[in-house]
């Protein structure tokens, strides 16, 4: 853990050292409209520029067969294309003391360069999320991200999530589907008013997948490098939460 907290925090000096001479480098919370703030909590865009960190903690309250989850996450901007993620979630069992969840990992590869390069500013990530008490997970993700019209955005990810060891009780634990959201800024740089949503399927460790499809409201507030990103997504199906609020309190350097 500690050597990989290392890599993300050397990442930015690589990326400028790198750096051609007499090329300017963005400033941080500055690369465009798509990654200056987080604009939702279950749909990710495009990356960060070159040398840019982005310091986050996120809360959610659980989902079923999981307990509320707390996780410290740091994203860094690597090149023009690639930018890496490195997380530690820690959870809150009722009744018992908290625990290490997972260390995910994570590694986008953006098809443009810079945001509008390529229409739809699309990137894929794979993450892979070791668990201390439980097989690791890996996922795949398609993103694809827009300003449609001057202040809003719109996003959207593909999703497919499993165990790496299919040969525990637990099996596949499989996860897909689609989470997307739209957001305008009211106050531009400092208020997005939104909503976001997602749809697929999940095992939620069980044998058979179970419809997963929810929705709600997404407030982003942002004061320079700072931003606090709030959503409150509402479950459709009886095998989810009914409510479940998701915060994010982040800062990019």
């Amino acid at each position: 853990m500690r050597v990989l907290l290392a890599v993300v925090l050397l990442c930015p000096g690589f990326a400028l050292a790198d750096a051609p001479s007499g090329t300017e480098i963005a400033t941080p919370a500055g690369g465009g409209v798509l990654d200056a703030v987080r604009l939702f909590n279950g749909v990710e865009v495009f990356h960060l520029e070159p040398g840019d960190v982005r310091a986050e903690l996120r809360g959610a309250s659980g989902v079923p067969n999981t307990s509320p989850t707390f996780e410290v996450q740091a994203e860094v901007g690597l090149t023009s294309h690639f930018q890496m993620s490195l997380g530690q979630a820690v959870a809150f069992p009722a009744g018992q003391s908290a625990e290490v969840a997972a260390t995910p990992i994570a590694l986008r590869y953006s098809l443009g360069a810079h945001e509008g390069d390529v229409t739809g500013s699309p990137a894929i990530e794979v993450e892979v999320a070791p668990r201390p008490d439980a097989p690791a997970r890996a996922a795949l993700r398609l993103l694809v991200a827009q300003e449609l019209v001057p202040r809003l955005v719109v996003a959207a990810n593909g999703y497919v999530a499993q165990n790496i060891d299919r040969g525990t009780s637990a099996g596949v634990d499989g996860a897909f589907g689609l989470t997307a959201g739209a957001t305008y800024a009211l106050l531009h740089g400092h208020l997005h008013v939104g909503a976001e949503g997602q749809v697929g399927a999940a095992q939620y460790g069980l044998p058979d997948y179970y419809l997963v499809l929810a929705g709600g409201p997404t407030v982003v507030g942002s004061f320079g490098p700072m931003a606090a990103t709030l959503s409150a997504l509402f479950d459709l199906t009886q095998r989810r939460v009914g409510f479940e609020p998701m915060a994010t309190v982040g800062c990019t350097f």
